[in-house]
């Protein structure tokens, strides 16, 4: 694939579709002054050079099932590739854990968790997460607010 390069307008789109991914392909012609066709060929370029990966709808966490959400950090016993693969691969089929960091640091591993309770936690630590072998430690860290959840990637316009 040939290495593309962001312009100004790209920036603009991509900026506006993190800000509100529903916007149609000619409200964002509105928005930049352009032509529909015109937005239409730079988001399917932008999506063929996989600047976009797709789209989503972000929900309110406060009104679904699980309530509660952890943090937590894993130490392995060992950290040979092997078994810190193996960690991954089967860390990642929980539905549970939301995210998944492999960090430096004190800690091997920063996951974030989306439970119902402490009662389904301590079931998911010892039934899942310490199962998964070569599980030194998990230190746990509930939440009790959040100020501030943003998954947009900075964009800094004025660099161009």
């Amino acid at each position: 694939m040939i290495k593309y390069k962001l312009d100004h307008t790209d920036l603009c789109i991509l900026k506006l579709l993190q800000k509100e991914g529903n916007l149609s392909n000619n409200q964002i012609a509105k928005k930049l002054n352009m032509s529909q066709s015109a937005i239409a060929r730079r988001v399917v370029r932008l999506t063929d050079h996989r600047f976009i990966e797709g789209f989503t709808v972000i929900l309110n966490k406060k009104l679904f099932e699980p309530k509660l959400t952890v943090l937590a950090q894993v130490v392995l016993n060992d950290h040979s590739g092997e078994n810190t693969l193996k960690f991954k691969r089967r860390i990642v089929k929980y539905r549970e854990i939301l995210e998944c960091y492999q960090t430096t640091g004190t800690c091997d591993f920063h996951l974030k968790i989306a439970i119902q309770d402490l009662r389904s936690y301590n079931q998911f630590l010892l039934e899942k997460l310490s199962s998964c072998g070569n599980v030194r430690s998990v230190q746990s860290f509930f939440v009790i607010s959040v100020s501030k959840n943003n998954s947009a990637v900075p964009l800094h316009l004025e660099d161009i």
